[in-house]
């Protein structure tokens, strides 16, 4: 509740020191049961069970720290929506970096900001748009 009368700068803070690992709340369930449902214009359809999201996240997490990723970096992802994207996602987060997307429709520039750095590999381009 907030008293518009009181002025912003008396305004109780909320949640001072709280920390929250959005990958926990993603990943806490590891179960049988749907995750995803995956589809493309060429493809079958896909289910993925959170045992599977877990597993897929927890590999990608491995791969990323072995490549140096840590707390605090940043990632930006350059590849189509796809579950691969999810699970990298999931995976940067869950190790305390920060994730954002540039979708391949952005263009080039996106990619060729030279302050943005990429992880460039082909698990994480995927290889089919």
């Amino acid at each position: 509740v907030i008293d518009l009368n009181v002025p912003l700068s008396r305004s109780p803070r909320w949640f001072e020191g709280a920390k929250l690992n959005c990958a926990e709340n993603l990943l806490k369930y590891r179960d049988e049961r749907t995750a995803l449902i995956v589809t493309g214009e060429d493809s079958k359809t896909q289910i993925v069970t959170y045992a599977q999201m877990f597993e897929e996240a927890r590999l990608y997490a491995a791969a990323f720290r072995k490549l140096g990723l840590k707390k605090g970096d940043v990632v930006v992802c350059y590849m189509s929506n796809r579950k691969e994207a999810i699970f990298a996602m999931q995976a940067v987060v869950s190790i305390g970096a920060i994730w954002t997307g540039a979708l391949p429709f952005l263009g080039v520039e996106v990619r060729n900001k030279a302050n943005i750095y990429f992880i460039l590999k082909r698990a994480l381009e995927g290889n089919t748009y």
